[in-house]
């Protein structure tokens, strides 16, 4: 669920609480995407886009799965820059090194049907 709608497996503040299972449970569902759904001239950001929304279509399909979004009221923090600039620097890590995901004993690899022998 995490990867299907980019939320973040640790808790917080902004994400009304899930029940206990979406945490403790742990499922290995199947599914194969049409040869057509991804191709390779697709941009990484653009084959996540699919891939998320076959994924969200195959959790709503057989577990009738239903995210909903709601607007909330609630304290921030506004951030500005000094009068002196800012202090800065670009990271070294890449995006593709990021991740929300920190539980390390799950790994999912996602596989567009073009690149299954």
């Amino acid at each position: 669920m995490s990867y299907a709608y980019d939320v973040p497996v640790n808790p917080s503040p902004r994400l009304s609480p899930l029940p206990d299972w979406t945490v403790s449970e742990r499922y290995d569902i199947e599914g194969k995407a049409p040869a057509t759904a991804i191709t390779p001239s697709l941009q990484d950001s653009e084959a996540r886009s699919r891939i998320q929304q076959m994924i969200r279509g195959l959790l709503a399909d057989r577990f009738r799965l239903v995210m909903r979004v709601e607007n909330k009221t609630m304290s921030v923090y506004a951030l500005t820059v000094a009068s002196g600039g800012s202090k800065l620097q670009k990271s070294a890590i890449t995006k593709k090194d990021c991740t929300f995901d920190t539980d390390r004993k799950v790994a999912i690899t996602l596989l567009p049907a073009w690149a299954i022998p």
